[in-house]
């Protein structure tokens, strides 16, 4: 929604939505820009660094900074979720593999 090149113009912010069907996981990955996520609908299982994963209702604000593993997943139900990332917005998340 707001970034770059998208319809709001922001050189060093990007704002969006991500939707994640049931039953889905979305695994460890790390990026430089540092990420909020505000869960808007349905509960998700939320990870960073070595905590334990966490249900997480809407309304939550989730914060993983630089260089933060972190993982996502739905359970029954989809979630879905406003994302902010700040900073580097160019370089891409890195999956990681064990």
């Amino acid at each position: 929604m707001i970034g770059p090149d998208d319809l709001g113009m922001a050189d060093h912010l990007l704002i969006g939505l991500t939707l994640l069907a049931p039953e889905t996981f979305y695994p460890a990955h790390v990026h430089p820009a540092v990420e909020i996520y505000i869960p808007i609908g349905g509960v998700g299982i939320w990870s960073k660094g070595n905590e334990q994963p966490t249900a997480t209702a809407p309304g939550t604000m989730i914060l993983h900074q630089s260089g933060n593993v972190h993982t996502t997943e739905s359970k029954l139900d989809p979630v879905l979720a406003l994302y902010i990332w700040r900073g580097d917005l160019v370089t891409s998340s890195k999956f990681i593999t064990d």
